[in-house]
């Protein structure tokens, strides 16, 4: 049934042009989706980094040890 589908649509020019459209829009969809499930991991995951140093911190762990531990960067960890 699809590829009958798909061989009525390939004949019609308009068609096929409405088809791709679509096609590259909901592509385009799901990779902004992806993009911005991944923005918001890292975030998450620079804020418990953060947090994490912030509690280092306040036990009197120098600035740098916590920088190399967090992957956060000195000047980051002494505005804590």
């Amino acid at each position: 049934m699809a590829a009958a589908v798909l061989a009525a649509i390939s004949k019609d020019e308009h068609e096929r042009a409405k088809f791709l459209s679509r096609r590259k829009f909901e592509t385009d969809m799901t990779s902004n989706l992806l993009t911005v499930e991944e923005r918001g991991r890292l975030n998450g995951l620079n804020e418990a980094a953060r947090n994490i140093a912030c509690n280092m911190k306040a036990e009197g762990m120098p600035a740098e040890t916590i920088a190399r531990l967090t992957k956060l960067s000195v000047s980051e960890v002494e505005k804590m």
